[in-house]
């Protein structure tokens, strides 16, 4: 091989090495950018929400808004239950990931199935998504009809609609009943059923065969109805292999139909014996409801929503219901799980994670929906009440007074809110005090009682406030605060007499003797209390809570005044051991003793200064004291 031949066969491997190369490299970025894809569209469907309430409406919206609604959101109404002005309908956008669910809910919305029937239709409702396999499952039912077909011509409407009954449960439902079986496919791959599958089935088998059938609805069951030429209408019981040996029985037909309402669990023998009268006449006040085959279809979103409701999943329940509401917009039993369903996520985003504001929302839309359901206005009083106490808990008291008035103006009926809000002022009253921003408590104290019903003005609440407060303060040593604010609130509460003041000056060198201050004569702003209503106007406070707070005042006296006579401040010793007295009453014997000792050493310091006419002076006039009368 020449050298230009190697070189030419160089260049051709080189070529195809940069040909594999960049075809590598293209592939790996397709798969990042697949990769990307993949992760933004779970991210989107899992962000998602499920259901979104979008408040009341009128029924404007056009067929081509449904058909154009972008993403998974499909757009649907609700009437309102009982609603009798000119906007009757509520609107959600509820997330439909499956499309074959969408052309389903498209085809439902002039109340008949015009691309889809009740076995398709029941299919995707519990969430087929492939065209294929639903074509498995109808192609297995029409196989089975198709003898039928050939030899049904020649037979009576009555004689059609019992072979396809027999020929329902002896080559599809071949099992037990079992009140869980609402899906159609594990109905017919294992041939346990329930009301709910073995009517859409016998329905779906029979409108296939040309019958005119609807269902039957009834609180908790389903049943099948085939209308006849001759006007007349035969009820049928599917889950009752044995309905037509027993057609001509009604009792036995009654009992059946009990049995099966009653809701027994798979496996059990299914006998017609044993079922109680009671039972039989409960069920046979029940009204049965006819319904259509679209209508039909919202059982299963129904039953779907009662699993839901149960596993606490309530945006899916919100969503199922809300989707069989479309279909049958009168199914009492999707509109009680709607209800429900809203009242129970908004008990669950509070209580789990003290989203009130949502929780409150969630009921005021509900309430849009049906104004009268008991169930979200004492819920929603309820809530109002716990997002209080957590705003309180959290020390945010301007928003959980702001919630508080929120409340009462909506519920001016529930005392417990306007005690809540006396309660509100009372804690705010409580934490003033710790801070000994006396003038702001007794604010709170005020706001309390003008702002609480009658029942609830009890000066008790304020005095055990403080004189919880004050015994801290003594335990703390300081006097001053624990005295400022017992004889703030006793003058608040009680009246008093004068002031008694000692008005002594000997010269311009002495201290003067203090005044000793009693209270104002102002009364209680409490006085108006009624707490018994034989004495209306009076003030009922507990002798034990007046002696406490008399007894906690002197000790304070007490400490106080020896605190400034041990620094020889004698005027102020006086003042302290005086102060919070009424000369009306005498000076428990200790405080009196303390007294004397005061006025002595101060007396014998100013002898002992040499200031003998000072000495006697105040020794004279000692009497000025109302306490020192006859005591000398």
């Amino acid at each position: 091989m020449s050298f230009f031949d190697k070189i030419n066969t160089f260049s051709k491997l080189h070529g195809k090495l940069i040909f594999l190369k960049c075809h590598f490299l293209c592939v790996i970025f397709v798969l990042m950018l697949l990769t990307i894809l993949t992760e933004s569209v779970v991210f989107a469907q899992t962000t998602d929400p499920i259901i979104r309430f979008l408040g009341p409406g009128d029924i404007s919206r056009r067929n081509d808004e449904v058909e154009h609604s972008s993403g998974m959101n499909y757009p649907i109404q609700v009437r309102r239950k009982n609603h009798q002005d000119g906007k009757p309908f509520y609107n959600f956008s509820v997330s439909v990931s499956n499309p074959l669910e969408r052309e389903l809910l498209n085809d439902a919305a002039d109340g008949k199935w015009d691309d889809w029937n009740p076995l398709t239709a029941a299919l995707i409702a519990e969430g087929m998504q492939n065209r294929n396999e639903l074509m498995k499952y109808q192609k297995r039912v029409d196989r089975l009809l198709f003898p039928l077909k050939q030899s049904g011509l020649s037979l009576s409407q009555e004689e059609v609609a019992r072979r396809i009954f027999d020929l329902l449960h002896q080559s599809i439902l071949v099992g037990n009943y079992d009140r869980n079986s609402t899906d159609l496919a594990h109905a017919i791959d294992t041939g346990h059923f329930n009301c709910v599958s073995a009517t859409v089935l016998y329905h779906a088998m029979a409108e296939s065969m040309g019958l005119e059938i609807c269902g039957l609805e009834v609180r908790g069951h389903a049943l099948s109805r085939v209308h006849l030429p001759d006007h007349s209408s035969l009820d049928l019981e599917t889950t009752c292999p044995d309905w037509f040996k027993i057609r001509n029985n009604p009792k036995l037909q009654q009992e059946a139909v009990s049995y099966v309402t009653a809701r027994p669990v798979a496996g059990e023998p299914r006998t017609l014996t044993g079922i109680s009268s009671a039972a039989s006449e409960r069920n046979a006040s029940k009204v049965l409801r006819e319904i259509t085959g679209v209508q039909l279809i919202a059982t299963i979103y129904y039953n779907q929503g009662v699993d839901l409701i149960n596993a606490k999943k309530f945006d899916e329940s919100i969503a199922v219901n809300v989707k069989a509401l479309h279909l049958d917009p009168y199914n009492e039993n999707a509109w009680g799980h709607l209800l429900a369903s809203i009242n129970n996520k908004a008990l669950g985003v509070s209580t789990q994670n003290q989203q009130y504001e949502e929780a409150v929302e969630l009921l005021d839309k509900g309430l849009q929906l049906d104004p009268q359901y008991e169930l979200f206005q004492n819920n929603l009083h309820c809530l109002y009440y716990q997002w209080v106490t957590f705003e309180a808990e959290q020390n945010r008291f301007k928003t959980a007074f702001t919630l508080c008035e929120e409340a009462i103006r909506r519920f001016p009926q529930r005392k417990n809110l306007l005690f809540l809000r006396f309660k509100l002022h009372n804690t705010c009253a409580r934490q003033a005090l710790e801070r000994n921003d006396f003038s702001e408590a007794f604010a709170e104290y005020d706001l309390a009682v003008n702002t609480a019903p009658l029942e609830f003005r009890t000066p008790e609440i304020e005095l055990t406030d403080v004189l919880k407060h004050a015994e801290r303060l003594y335990k703390a040593k300081d006097y001053a605060s624990g005295a400022a604010v017992l004889d703030r609130t006793v003058s608040r509460h009680f009246p008093s007499s004068e002031v008694v003041t000692v008005p002594v000056r000997l010269s311009p060198t002495m201290d003067p003797l203090p005044e000793v201050y009693v209270s104002n004569s102002k009364p209680g702003f409490l006085q108006h209390t009624v707490n018994d209503p034989e004495n209306a106007g009076e003030e009922i406070i507990s002798p034990k809570l007046r002696a406490e707070i008399s007894a906690l005042r002197d000790k304070i006296a007490l400490d106080w005044a020896k605190e400034a006579l041990r620094t020889g401040n004698y005027p102020e010793a006086i003042r302290r051991v005086c102060s919070g007295k009424t000369p009306t009453e005498p000076l428990p014997e200790e405080q009196l003793q303390l007294l004397i000792t005061i006025h002595r050493q101060w007396i014998d310091a100013l002898r002992a200064e040499g200031r003998h006419h000072e000495a006697d002076y105040l020794d004279n006039q000692a009497e000025a004291n109302p306490f020192l009368k006859n005591h000398r």
